[in-house]
């Protein structure tokens, strides 16, 4: 009889317990799910319109935040349309070339003179596309005041670092955390 209780309660705090474990999981997975959907920002493709880009929320976001006037957001908007208008060509032969590549690569006698002449086509694109981002930001900063130009480059900083790949941000994306420079042993 006594055996006969324990098991029943043992079986009762399984359950029990199997419950609660099941009911966590699910709380983390919808709440991982609703993380990833309010996260998810839009792209739409280059070569929108002033409206498009107007309703954006990284340029809005740092508009607002710098404390552009309307006529200091309607010279942003036409920079940012004239960057897409002029990039736009640049990104889609960057996305040929790098199917050309895979293309290559993907062939059993891959050609290594071919390989280098891509990747050069694609760095040569790429460094267009830095120098049309250059321009962009340099107009931006023309329409700024001082103080917002000191905002801007905060901005910048965190834009242009933001490319350095993997190991860039991995290593340095916690430097400034809690107000305090840390070392970091990949520099």
């Amino acid at each position: 009889m006594i055996q006969n209780n324990r098991t029943k309660i043992l079986l009762i705090v399984i359950v029990i317990l199997t419950i609660i474990n099941i009911a966590a999981v699910a709380t983390i997975f919808l709440k991982l799910q609703k993380h990833h959907a309010d996260s998810f920002q839009f792209r739409p493709p280059l070569g929108l319109d002033e409206d498009s880009i107007k309703n954006m929320p990284g340029p809005a976001f740092m508009m607002d935040e710098i404390g552009f006037d309307q006529e200091q957001r309607t010279a942003f908007r036409n920079s940012r349309m004239n960057f897409r208008k002029d990039a736009e060509p640049l990104f889609r032969e960057i996305r040929e070339l790098n199917a050309e590549l895979i293309d290559e690569i993907a062939n059993e006698d891959a050609d290594t003179g071919r390989l280098a002449s891509i990747t050069n086509r694609i760095g040569s694109l790429h460094a267009r596309v830095k120098q049309l981002t250059v321009r962009h930001l340099q107009e931006v900063k023309l329409v700024a005041t001082p103080e917002q130009q000191k905002q801007l480059r905060d901005f910048y900083r965190e834009l242009i670092t933001r490319e350095g790949g993997p190991m860039e941000k991995s290593g340095k994306q916690y430097r400034y955390r809690h107000g305090q420079k840390r070392n970091n042993q990949f520099n």
